[in-house]
């Protein structure tokens, strides 16, 4: 891909938790979206997992009712859980943080991308996009990324923002060529220069970092998390829950070491 595309979709795809390619990116599920992604066991499912959890409902099903829907809450509890601290999961902190961060300095530095300027980048991508033998232009592109075309205006926006923003810090003209390596050295900085401080699970008070004057709260990390899940991704966590459910319904006297071993 060619270097100017790259750099205008820095920040479209920094929500990825790793450089390889993903097979697609959820958008955030709705109750009927996560009552659909609960029918079956994902593939690979041992037989334990397929004696437990059966089926979700009907005669001699082990969940019934309110106990066979995994709510969008819950799924961000069991999010929150098991992916804050994983690797993946901290990136994707620090990439959020690093969004929410240009965004802090780009007001208090009273940048404003225009209108005007904003569909001029967009035609230069556009027309980058053709050039690199897309047909459909920069709209097959977005559509490539498995981004709404709203999510990725506000993405285009900031890199706009952290352009000026590294512009302004190093004295460049508007003329003169920034690469994404400078841009990258100026974040940095800027991150270096501000006191961090790391919430604790449960996250009680709802914090999950914070970077000066910009808190990343457990809803919105919840919300970026699921983003960078595939859709069998976001299935097997729901079937995980489910699956807990239905092994401590049918042996409501396992412990917690029994437990694990079970959903092992």
């Amino acid at each position: 891909m060619i270097h100017g595309l790259l750099a205008a979709f820095a920040l479209s795809t920094i929500l990825t938790q790793s450089g390889e390619p993903t097979p697609g990116v959820s958008r955030p599920m709705d109750k009927g979206a996560a009552e659909a992604a609960l029918g079956t066991a994902p593939a690979g499912a041992g037989p334990l997992a397929a004696r437990a959890i059966g089926v979700i409902e009907g005669t001699g099903a082990p969940l019934k009712g309110a106990a066979a829907v995994v709510t969008q809450i819950q799924l961000d509890g069991m999010l929150l859980w098991r992916e804050s601290l994983s690797p993946g999961g901290q990136r994707t902190l620090r990439q959020l943080l690093e969004l929410r961060v240009i965004e802090r300095l780009g007001d208090q530095a009273g940048i404003e991308i225009t209108e005007g300027e904003f569909r001029a980048r967009a035609r230069e991508l556009d027309d980058q996009a053709r050039a690199a033998g897309l047909e459909g232009g920069l709209e097959e592109m977005i559509a490539g990324q498995g981004i709404e075309v709203e999510e990725f205006e506000r993405y285009l926006r900031l890199s706009m923002v952290h352009e000026r923003l590294t512009r302004a810090a190093l004295g460049l003209g508007a003329k003169v060529e920034i690469t994404s390596d400078q841009q990258q050295l100026w974040l940095k900085g800027a991150l270096e220069g501000r006191e961090y401080t790391a919430g604790t699970l449960p996250f009680a008070d709802g914090v999950v970092a914070r970077s000066g004057d910009v808190t990343i709260g457990t809803a919105e990390f919840a919300e970026q998390l699921r983003k960078v899940m595939s859709e069998p991704e976001v299935q097997e966590a729901c079937y995980m829950i489910l699956l807990e459910r239905a092994v401590r319904a049918r042996m409501p006297d396992l412990g917690e070491s029994g437990m694990e071993a079970a959903l092992d």
